[in-house]
């Protein structure tokens, strides 16, 4: 099996009036979401990689994307990283939210 290192940028490339949702939470099944040309033009990087995917797929290569969201590392651009330092030289709590879809609004905002 290959494992594709993609991005959740990929969705950006996709029409959201496409995506496949359940209790307005995004499934697995949106990975399916149809192209679109328009918002594709505003995110080459997902829309290249969708590409890839697609043409694995298409290949017929036994293969798993992880759509990984933003990555750490020297072109981080989002700012996360430094606040994630930041939290740590404080001496603050830091790991990954769990959200068991519960309703907490907390987790539905993806805060």
């Amino acid at each position: 099996m290959y494992i594709f290192i993609s991005t959740d940028s990929v969705y950006m490339a996709c029409d959201p009036d496409k995506f496949v949702r359940s209790n307005n939470r995004l499934l697995e099944a949106s990975s399916e979401a149809t192209y679109s040309r328009k918002r594709a033009r505003k995110d080459k990087y997902g829309a290249d990689k969708l590409k890839a995917e697609e043409a694995l797929w298409a290949a017929g290569v036994d293969f798993v994307a992880l759509r990984l969201p933003d990555v750490l590392g020297a072109h981080e651009n989002t700012g996360r990283q430094q606040k994630l330092f930041m939290r740590i030289l404080r001496g603050k709590k830091i790991g990954a939210k769990v959200c068991d879809g519960d309703g907490d609004s907390r987790c539905d905002a993806g805060n």
